[in-house]
């Protein structure tokens, strides 16, 4: 799941932030990563690491 969220990650960057004119306002990942589900380009699920170990846990049971 890490590496589909660092490819998502990466996506979005490249996707979204390199033509937003407020791009200068995101200056840590976490506020790019609002930015993404806010604007529906990114479901929250795949970009929260809590998620991820909680569906594993699960998985696991």
């Amino acid at each position: 799941m890490k590496n589909n969220r660092e490819a998502l990650i990466t996506k979005n960057y490249i996707q979204f932030c390199y033509t937003c004119q407020k791009a200068h306002e995101c200056v840590t990942e976490k506020q790019c990563m609002d930015c993404w589900v806010e604007k529906g380009v990114a479901p929250a699920e795949l970009l929260d690491e809590n998620e991820t170990q909680r569906l594993l846990r699960e998985y696991a049971e």
